[in-house]
């Protein structure tokens, strides 16, 4: 099977060549396998990826469009692929980047990685003062209650709509591979979760028991170290005593050279990396899950189109922009038949905006009767497309 075959099998192709010349399916593959980008990699962002300033269409699912338009052509109508022939879908998840605000050890941690980054003295000095600062501060809500122990909100939210997300835990690598960017709480750290306080390993084997899947939220080495990314795999699996088949990079780390094949190496069946740290949109112009091919095997990428951060933070949007640019996105999703893969951080849920924009997302999603579904979820559809056209 390949990239072309299986993503307009989502559109009901059989023949590709009866519809898009050799040209149109060789540029559609250079931009779902990200080719387009590789001659830019010398110019990254301050994450190290490829820079999104580069991009060129990224607002709408324009390869979708591209596709549906050639088919509508032909006289071809497009069936959805979704449950119940649901109009199209959503996929909710939640990267676990952080689980305390005021810890001390925490703290700590982060000080010590940025000492071993840093080598202005001026830096140094303030990184202490400020360690000591917080540290008090983390005494005071050991006693008391941090503002971002409210998780379980996120659990109540989705019960009250019926739906179900996926989780991507972070795991702290050991001390000689964590990098700047890296999170810095620990699987043993703990937090007020209904009442009680329970580790984060705890809360992995909580969530997993209650309908919700698990996946692996890697290290910034994890992106191209194998090693690395096995052990947090492991670690996870271990947690759960169930396959880890999902992945998403930190910070969307991801390198065009490595990172897929070290993927294919751990036997993940679905990343969802492939996205915009800046902005919400379409990196690869499409909201259909399609197939990364690799020398060495093949998985599904699932691309994200809307992030918490990138909204409320780094487009820096008021809450009413916000909405309005949600309800544009789902529209265009809608309008393609596609999957809104959609990621809210869970130590967001003390911030009203954020939250408050996630039950906003769900509300309108749901008004429009979309199907739901957690990754694995989203990764049977799109193979059971695939396995009906003979193609896996």
């Amino acid at each position: 099977m390949n990239t072309i075959d299986c993503y307009l099998a989502l559109f009901g192709v059989q023949k590709p060549f009866d519809f898009f010349s050799e040209d149109e399916i060789d540029y559609m593959k250079k931009i779902l396998l990200l080719d387009i980008e590789k001659p830019q990699q010398s110019e990254r962002d301050e994450w190290g990826n490829f820079n999104e300033k580069n991009l060129i269409g990224s607002q709408s699912p324009f390869l979708d469009q591209f596709v549906i338009d050639r088919m509508k052509l032909h006289g071809k109508k497009i069936e959805s692929i979704w449950p119940e022939k649901k109009k199209f879908a959503v996929c909710l998840t939640h990267d676990v980047d952080r689980v305390e605000s005021y810890s001390p050890k925490v703290f700590k941690r982060n000080i010590v990685k940025r000492f071993r980054n840093s080598t202005d003295n001026r830096e140094k000095i303030k990184l202490a003062y400020d360690y000591m600062k917080n540290s008090i501060k983390g005494l005071y809500y050991c006693k008391n209650s941090d503002p971002i122990w409210k998780y379980e909100e996120w659990e109540s939210i989705e019960n009250e709509f019926n739906v179900k997300s996926t989780y991507f835990f972070f795991v702290r690598p050991n001390s000689k591979d964590i990098q700047l960017f890296d999170c810095d709480f620990d699987l043993f750290d703990t937090f007020l979760f209904k009442d009680k306080f329970i580790t984060v390993e705890k809360y992995i084997g909580y969530l997993h028991l209650n309908g919700f899947e698990i996946g692996l939220h890697g290290s910034f080495k994890s992106a191209v170290n194998c090693e690395t990314f096995q052990h947090q795999k492991n670690t996870i699996k271990q947690i759960i005593d169930h396959p880890v088949i999902s992945t998403r990079q930190h910070y969307l780390h991801y390198s065009t050279e490595c990172t897929a094949e070290i993927h294919v190496k751990n036997e993940i069946l679905l990343d969802s990396t492939i996205g915009l740290n800046k902005s919400a949109g379409f990196r690869v112009g499409s909201a259909f899950p399609y197939l990364m091919e690799t020398k060495n095997g093949n998985y599904c990428e699932l691309p994200l189109i809307i992030m918490d951060s990138s909204i409320l933070g780094n487009q820096n949007l008021s809450f009413e922009d916000a909405k309005s640019e949600i309800k544009k996105i789902i529209d265009q999703v809608e309008n393609v038949g596609g999957c809104l893969t959609v990621n809210f951080h869970l130590d967001y849920v003390n911030n009203k905006n954020y939250f408050d924009l996630y039950r906003y997302t769900l509300e309108i999603a749901s008004s429009k009767n979309a199907f739901f579904g957690t990754c694995q979820q989203i990764l049977n559809v799109a193979t059971d497309v695939w396995n009906s056209r003979g193609l896996v």
